[in-house]
């Protein structure tokens, strides 16, 4: 399985880029499903989601659907998705967004160390202006970024940032 991760979507020409490199064909002769589960859990406005997902469409895909992993398995079965199961983990680390934001918390850094520490799994913190590009989901990420990350141990030490 192969995907691109990241906070603010498509953000800036280099994400753009890495995504085309990924899909190794352009943009119109590919097929997207984007999973909103990450923003489900919020309550309030959802206009910036759907400013959000109408930016994602207007980059000239083939085909753009919107798909929930909290769906049931017919729904998951419409775009090819059976294999994902609702709670799963993909990866044996965790991956946090939106660094940097004014809305995150102060100690929000301070909170993603300790939160590596306690469940004994890496964390990748990213901002707006990075994306972690999954190959090879038993491998690390590849940063793809013009922007900052942070990336925790499993101990809660930072391994690598910029």
């Amino acid at each position: 399985m192969r995907m691109l991760l990241t906070s603010g979507g498509i953000a800036n020409e280099m994400i753009r880029d890495a995504l085309v490199d990924l899909l190794g064909k352009p943009l119109a002769d590919s097929r997207v499903v984007v999973v909103i589960d990450a923003i489900l859990g919020f309550p309030g406005d959802s206009s910036t989601l759907v400013d959000h997902l109408e930016g994602l469409r207007a980059l000239g895909w083939a085909e753009f659907d919107i798909a929930s992993l909290f769906a049931g398995p017919d729904e998951l079965a419409l775009f090819g998705l059976v294999d994902a199961a609702p709670a799963v983990a993909l990866f044996d680390w965790f991956f946090a967004g939106h660094l940097g934001a004014d809305w995150m918390p102060g100690d929000a850094e301070e909170l993603f160390a300790r939160g590596a520490a306690r469940s004994g799994q890496e964390v990748w913190f990213v901002d707006d202006d990075s994306a972690l590009l999954v190959r090879d989901p038993s491998a690390p990420p590849t940063v793809i970024s013009s922007g900052h990350w942070r990336r925790y141990g499993a101990d809660g030490a930072l391994v690598a940032a910029r």
